[in-house]
């Protein structure tokens, strides 16, 4: 089973209820800061097999992956005490299986990761940043269903054109 589905099993039920309805209002854009290399950390990127359907993960810098050229890069900045960080993590993995193509989906814990979380000025998670060709365009704030990230992501690449 998903790492993340594991620790989303440990959270109280009352606990998964609840936080889309107090989240509700707390959906925002985000800070869009650029990267530098001083501002690297060690990641996690979520990759599909199309062969067998099964969703992995293999570890990255952040920096190599926002020097992917030609895709998006989402970067989920999160922590495995957060119940929202959590109850997203399947909906970015459903982003990540379906737009394998133009999404590169990384996930970088904020508790490990505590430079990175400053530079780019991480300060309640979860908190998605978007990126092409290594130059931050985007991003939000707050738990988002599948299909308002693949929405969120289309209007990125609407901007850039």
């Amino acid at each position: 089973m998903h790492q993340f589905a594991e620790i989303a099993k440990k959270l109280p039920l009352v606990t998964m209820l609840l936080w889309p309805v107090l989240l509700a209002g707390c959906q925002e854009e985000t800070v869009i800061v650029q990267p530098v290399e001083t501002a690297d950390a060690d990641a996690v990127q979520v990759t599909f097999n199309a062969e067998d359907g099964k969703m992995g993960q293999q570890p990255i810098s952040l920096n190599d992956a926002l020097a992917v050229k030609d895709k998006l890069v989402v970067v989920d900045f999160w922590a495995t005490w957060c119940g929202p960080c959590v109850m997203m993590a399947p909906e970015l993995e459903e982003v990540a299986r379906t737009r394998s193509e133009d999404v590169i989906l990384v996930k970088v814990d904020v508790d490990k990761n505590s430079a990175a979380s400053a530079h780019y000025q991480i300060s309640s998670i979860p908190d998605v940043r978007v990126f092409r060709n290594g130059q931050a365009v985007g991003g939000f704030l707050g738990f988002r269903p599948a299909a308002a990230i693949a929405e969120k992501l289309n209007e990125i690449q609407s901007a850039e054109k």
